[in-house]
This record gives C-alpha cells, sequence and structure tokens, in this order.
C-alpha cells in the first residue's frame, strides 16, 4: 500500500503512454503528489528539463527522506530549497 508512503508522479501533458487522467487518478488514489510538466512525450521532461528535473527530485527526496545521522544529500552544482532557505 502506498497510503503510507511518499510518492512522486512526474507527468507530461502530452504522455501518450500514461496520460494526464491517468497520473491524476494514481496520484489521488495513492495520495500522492502529481508534477505535471509541458513535456509532449512519454518520460520527456527528464529529457527536456533535466536541471530542473534533477532539482524537484532532490528537493522532494530531501522533504521526504530522512538522511541517516551524519549523512547527507548533495547533488554538485545544485543546491536544495532547505539549503537555500538556511543560507
Amino acid at each position: 500500500a502506498l497510503r503510507d508512503r511518499s510518492v512522486l508522479i512526474i507527468q507530461g501533458r502530452g504522455d501518450k503512454v500514461v496520460t494526464p487522467a491517468t497520473a491524476q487518478a494514481l496520484a489521488k488514489a495513492c495520495g500522492g503528489r502529481l508534477w505535471l510538466t509541458a513535456s509532449q512525450s512519454h518520460a520527456g521532461t527528464l529529457h527536456e528539463a533535466l536541471p530542473l528535473y534533477i532539482t524537484r527530485v532532490v528537493d522532494y527526496f530531501c522533504q521526504h527522506l530522512q538522511p541517516q545521522r551524519n549523512e547527507s544529500v548533495m547533488v554538485p552544482g545544485l543546491a536544495p530549497a532547505w539549503q537555500a532557505a538556511s543560507a
């Protein structure tokens, strides 16, 4: 069951493989967060907007996954929202 898990669904508005309506239904069913993008292809956001994709996914992980003690989550060249807010 995904209700007790944090789920991020990334969906292109023009995806014909998994439609936006299906992604919305999945997000609603599991209580997840849906990020609708301008992409017109399946998995297109990954290729069309890679820096934004990485930033959003890393920020989501930082919000919903707890690092182990004395461990940090860093992606070279990117500052997560929590890091920028504390600066």
